[in-house]
């Protein structure tokens, strides 16, 4: 007679019951340990921070060890990391110093046609430019209607006691072609002015040019 022997289920069960209460164990000690005890090792900085750990099989109790640390028999070895949350923006730069000021290669004015007499000077073309000291250069071009020579002379002036002065010698008006007097002078203020005036009335500026050129040491401001 074959007897069998009766199962017990309430040994079973008992450990399995166990078993889960382990894996229970241990998923809420690792949940723990990662939620609550050890976010601060990583909140240092944005790089993200390793964290080893020996863990035991049966009980799930963790431990923190170093990267190189060898877990005893009956712990597996377990590690994650944590990334802390982004700082806040830094503070803008300062701005940067501004640049130099802008060159200014010069000024320039072209005056027209003005009738030249023996009584007096005309003015025969005026430059404004901020005050300052200046290279500055005119050309007049010369014309005469009489019949008969005419001298013409012409003053490069700033408006005060310095000027250049300039002669031409026209010829009649039969034949003769336009002639163009250079001034040259370097002048301070800011004011340049070309006058003119001849000896039979008969002279006429036809065109005339005043160039400013600012010195090194001009300011441009």
């Amino acid at each position: 007679m074959h007897i069998m022997k009766a199962r017990e289920p309430g040994r079973a069960a008992a450990r399995k019951r166990a078993a889960e209460l382990l894996r229970y164990g241990a998923l809420m000690g690792v949940a723990t340990l990662a939620g609550a005890a050890f976010p601060a090792l990583a909140a240092g900085g944005s790089t993200p921070v390793t964290i080893h750990a020996c863990v035991t099989k049966k009980t799930g109790a963790v431990k923190v060890v170093t990267a190189s640390a060898k877990c005893p028999t009956g712990q597996y070895k377990l590690s994650w990391n944590k990334v802390g949350p982004p700082g806040a923006p830094g503070a803008p730069g300062a701005p940067g110093a501004p640049g130099p000021a802008g060159v200014v290669t010069g000024y320039q004015v072209i005056g027209s046609g003005t009738s030249l007499n023996n009584s007096g000077y005309s003015t025969t073309a005026t430059l404004n430019v901020p005050s300052g000291t200046y290279i500055v250069n005119a050309t007049v071009l010369l014309s005469n209607s009489g019949n008969g020579g005419d001298l013409v002379i012409c003053l490069l002036d700033d408006n005060s006691s310095n000027q250049q002065v300039g002669y031409i010698d026209l010829g009649p008006s039969i034949g003769a072609p336009q002639q163009t007097m250079p001034l040259e002078a370097a002048l301070s203020g800011s004011q340049f002015i070309v006058k003119c005036r001849d000896t039979t009335s008969t002279a006429t500026t036809n065109i005339v040019t005043i160039t400013a050129i600012p010195t090194a040491s001009n300011s441009t401001s």
